[in-house]
């Protein structure tokens, strides 16, 4: 592409590929062992925090209280 003239390239799949590679071998690995041991608790700890923060899960958390019917 850069013979051609484009300064960068964008591939749309890749986030999609990767996932993929790495959900696959996850999954496999449950299957064969029943455990997943290539991410350690503290980092899925802290990947689990970013992807909350991301979200705006407290944010959420605060609507759900302040809507939900008490019962």
């Amino acid at each position: 592409l850069a013979n051609m003239g484009y300064k960068m390239c964008i591939d749309a799949q890749i986030l999609l590929m990767v996932s993929y590679h790495f959900i696959d071998n996850a999954l496999k690995e449950l299957k064969e062992t029943g455990e997943y041991k290539v991410i350690n608790n503290e980092t899925y700890v802290q990947r689990r925090q970013e992807i909350e923060d991301i979200i705006g899960l407290d944010e959420m958390y605060k609507i759900e209280e302040e809507t939900v019917e008490n019962k």
